[in-house]
């Protein structure tokens, strides 16, 4: 193989990476990542697993509720979009491990 050939397979090699990391569902995924950080930093994430295990499976629900309702809005917001983030993300992984059919 030439060199020139070599810088070519390279540059694809490199644009192939690019386009992957770019892709839509990477950007979910880093959405989702960026979400869980922040919600780590901004609420005691031990505390709230204390509380919920004392408050039993029957009113984990309302708990968990309760929990979101009382949190600042900017927790909330980012509980919405790494709620969204995970829907989307699973969605995409739905859709690509369904077998495709064409029509004959």
């Amino acid at each position: 193989m030439t060199t020139i050939e070599k810088n070519v397979m390279a540059n694809v090699a490199f644009i192939y990476t690019l386009r992957k990391l770019v892709s839509y569902t990477a950007l979910e995924l880093y959405t989702f990542v960026a979400c869980l950080w922040v919600v780590g930093q901004l609420v005691w994430v031990s505390k709230v697993f204390e509380n919920l295990a004392t408050a039993g499976v029957g009113g984990s629900a309302q708990f968990i509720i309760s929990a979101v309702l009382n949190t600042d809005v900017i927790v909330q917001a980012v509980l919405a979009v790494g709620v969204c983030a995970a829907f989307l993300l699973t969605l995409d992984i739905v859709r690509s491990s369904t077998p495709r059919t064409f029509a004959a």
